[in-house]
Formats: structure tokens, sequence, C-alpha cells
């Protein structure tokens, strides 16, 4: 007997329902292919970069155990780059055995083994900010009730005018305090009408590059020296000429031999970032006259000055010759990331030029937040903390080079360096290259001398930051470091 229309319908939906059910048994596994390469300013060739993205994305759980990983083709597609860098990537993740091929099915992650905690309280790089990365600010150190006192004070009398964008340089009660405290801590007078206020140091460079049409044009900048300045650079359109570094701080004729025709030259001569050097006197004078003679600017980063080798930290070049200087400070790195708060001080005169060029980019920033700052400072309390800052590093500067010479003489010498909020420690027994692969699962971080070279330098130092941890985090860290190096669990 013929079956009915109805029967027909029901036994065909019986049959994909079955195919439906069996289907979520077999489940496909999820495909990791969700990411981006973030921005950190490093100038690593690009499969590297996605080298270290990848891994990072493997052994922090974001791409789990057992899913698949987009094909090369498609992880090219989507990033919009060569599929040779992808390849490349992929090859090295298989060759350390985070990832597997799978005759017919593709490319799988395989990695089963602890995951790298993330530090909840911190900056929004959470994976960054563990023992013995660099950049990590001491905010438990920051006087947090404080700061919050002076907040509700602020809201509390604050009108609806203040709600507005405000002046395009910034609060001006701001640029009075910062105009006061740069006078008293660093010797160095100017009027509140030089300051722009800007949110970091990246977006000074940008809006000085601007304003002085700079793009198109070559800049010194150190090396190895501060990465992130260099990608700002770039970014706003500069060519950058690294310029070497000594025990003497920028080599002005290493500079004027590469590139003497450059328009601008980027340093930190209080504390040089990474070396921690202080610029002599000598060479002070050198760049100052390459600067007047060239018709160039200095983009003069006062990084660190407070932990300067000399009891007086020496002033800025700014001080010695305004014409040609653009002074570049960040409070960020001294109080709390999310303050986003810095600041330059311009040549007398250019001051009408760089307030048109920001109100194009971004307005007057954060008017309340200002008001804030401007108490903090105003009061004395910018002072205080600076000081505590330095009584802090002091003190965990000696904790690391205790437990580095109780845990790790085996593996680290001695640091070279006395200033800045970090160690410099040559290697001993394993390469800086093995060390660093070892502290992949051991939650720790540790950064090598050269990623912050801009070409290639031979290095055997590892850099260990301080400033951001707890005596007892420094402590505990060492442990794991000594651990991880010596292979035990």
């Amino acid at each position: 007997m013929a079956e009915s229309a109805e029967g027909k319908h029901r036994t065909a939906a019986s049959r994909s329902q079955r195919a439906g059910s069996k289907a979520r048994g077999r489940r496909r596994p999820r495909t990791a292919e969700s990411f981006h390469l973030t921005d950190d300013g490093e100038h690593a060739p690009l499969h590297e970069k996605i080298y270290r993205r990848i891994r990072d994305l493997i052994l922090s759980g974001t791409f789990k155990n057992g899913s698949r990983l987009a094909s090369s083709r498609r992880l090219a597609e989507l990033l919009g780059i060569s599929r040779n860098s992808v390849v490349t990537a992929i090859d090295r993740l298989r060759a350390d055995g985070l990832l597997e091929a799978r005759q017919g099915s593709g490319i799988f992650i395989s990695y089963s083994g602890v995951i790298r905690a993330a530090d909840s309280q911190s900056s929004n790089r959470t994976e960054d900010m563990i023992p013995f990365a660099l950049g990590a600010p001491p905010v438990d150190i920051f006087p947090v009730q404080l700061w919050k006192r002076l907040q509700t004070r602020r809201w509390q009398a604050l009108s609806s005018e203040s709600l507005h964008e405000g002046d395009t340089t910034g609060w001006v009660g701001l640029r009075e305090a910062i105009s006061s405290h740069v006078a008293m801590s660093r010797g160095f007078e100017c009027s509140p009408d030089d300051i722009v206020v800007t949110t970091c140091v990246a977006s000074a460079i940008d809006l000085a590059v601007r304003t002085l049409k700079l793009k198109g044009t070559e800049a010194w900048i150190e090396n190895p020296g501060y990465s992130i300045a260099g990608q700002a650079l770039q970014n706003a359109g500069l060519n950058i000429v690294p310029a070497r570094v000594d025990e003497f701080g920028i080599d002005v004729e290493d500079g004027i031999h590469t590139a003497r025709g450059a328009k601008a030259a980027f340093v930190t001569p209080a504390c040089q970032f990474p070396t921690t050097v202080v610029l002599t006197e000598t060479r002070r004078q050198a760049l100052l006259q390459w600067a007047e003679n060239a018709g160039s600017w200095i983009f003069e980063d006062d990084f660190d000055w407070y932990n300067s080798t000399q009891i007086i930290a020496p002033r800025p070049l700014a001080a010695a010759n305004r014409a040609r200087t653009i002074y570049i400070n960040s409070l960020n790195h001294v109080l709390f990331p999310a303050l986003r708060i810095a600041y330059m001080i311009v040549p007398p005169g250019l001051i009408d030029r760089f307030a048109a060029t920001q109100k194009g980019l971004v307005g007057g920033g954060n008017v309340p937040n200002q008001m804030v700052m401007a108490d903090f400072i105003t009061g004395g309390h910018l002072d205080e903390h600076i000081k505590n800052l330095r009584s802090s590093n002091i003190d965990r500067r000696r904790t690391l080079e205790h437990a580095i010479d109780a845990r790790l003489s085996e593996f680290l010498s001695p640091a070279t360096n006395k200033a800045g909020s970090h160690l410099i420690c040559p290697v001993r027994r394993l390469s800086v290259e093995e060390i660093k692969e070892k502290c992949v699962t051991a939650s720790v971080r540790v950064d090598s001398l050269a990623r912050y070279c801009f070409e290639q330098i031979e290095s055997d130092c590892l850099l260990l930051g301080f400033s951001g941890y707890t005596v007892d985090a420094l402590i505990e860290a060492c442990e794991k470091l000594r651990n991880a190096l010596a292979g035990e669990s």
C-alpha cells in the first residue's frame, strides 16, 4: 500500500532528526581564529609576532586544547598579510608541540599544560603585568583614598560648564600646577601658556610631528630604546634612524654619521630606557649643538628622572635650549595607567600652532580629571608620592638583587645597572632565549635587552622589572624562575 504524503513527511522528519542527533554527537571542534596582532611597538619580523600572539593565546587558555586552528590561508586573509608569514609561525608552533597536524582535518591545538594566570587587578594588558614584566606601575603604593577624597570634593563643587571639553591645551589650573611642579622638581621654568596636556607620550609625539610638519623626514631613535616611542614616530610618518647608545648616552656622532639631516631626535637623557645611563654633559652639549646647526628638534622624554643614579637628577635639555626642544613627561607611569594624563612643554611662540593642531585631533581632554590632578599637585601630594616611589624602588631593587644572589646566581650574574625601575642581568649557562622559553609556563615574565633594539645587536642580558611588584611577589617570582630554569616542578 502506498505511503501517505503525511507519512512520508513524518518519515523524512524523523530521518532528519536522527541525522541532526548524530551530528551533535560528533560536533566539530571549535575553530580558533578570532585574534588580532597586538601593536606593542616591537620591531620583530611579522612571522615572529604571529608566532608569539598565537602562542600567548594558547598558553592563556583562550585557544582551547583540541580546538582547530583556522587554515593558514584563512588566517592570512583575516590578518591581511602574506600567507608565508603565517605558515612560518605555524611550523614553529608545531615544532614547539603547541600545534599538531591531523591528516585530512587540519591543524589543532595540542597543549594541555598549565594555563598562564592573569592578574585581574592589573591594567588591560593583564597578561603582561606579572613579575618581572617592565612597565608595571606601582599602583599598590598609590594613595587611592586620598585621590577619592580629592575627586569627591571636586565633583561636589563642579559646575555644569566643567563638563564641556574645555581649553584645547588642557585645563588652565592643571597647566599652572605643572608649571610650578616642573620649576621646583626639575629646575625648569616655563609659562603655563607653553604647556599642552595630552593623554600619553605617544599622543604628544604625534601632536608634535603634525604641528611641526615633520612627516616624511628622518628621526633619530636611541638604540636600544623606547620601542613605543619608535612606533609612535613611525605611525606619525617619520623614518626612524637608530643611533647607538653607550655608557655615555646617545652617541651623537653616530647619529650624525648615519643621518646628519634628520629633523628630530627622541631621547631619554635623565635615565635612558632601557640602559638607565645618564646622558653626559659632553653629549648633552653635542646634541643641543646638532639640533641648533641642523634646525632640528629634540623630543625629550623625562622618563624615570627620579630613578637616576645621581642624587639630584640633571636638569632637562629643555632648560638649556627651549627653542629646539619639545619636553615630554607622563604622569601615567608615576601614578596609575588609567589616569591618561601626560604633558608637553613647547618652545615659546609655538603654542598657538600646537593648540590649533590639538583642536583638530581630540579636543581638550577630561576636565574634571585634570582638576583632580591639579589638586593632587598643588596639595604637595605628587612630590610626596614621588618621594615614596623612590624609596619603594630602592627597597624592591635591594630585595630582587638579594633574591637573585640567593636563588638565581647559577643562571644570572649581578645587575650591571644602578638606576631605573628594572635590573639588567647578564645570563649564565643558558641563553636568553632558552631562559625566556622556560618561563613561558612558569607565571613569570622576563625580557631581553635585544627586544628593545631597533637593529640587530648581540646581547646576553635579561631585563627584570621590579617597580610594580611587592617585595613578597618578587621573592615568590624568583623562586618560580629558579624552579623553571632548574627544571623543577
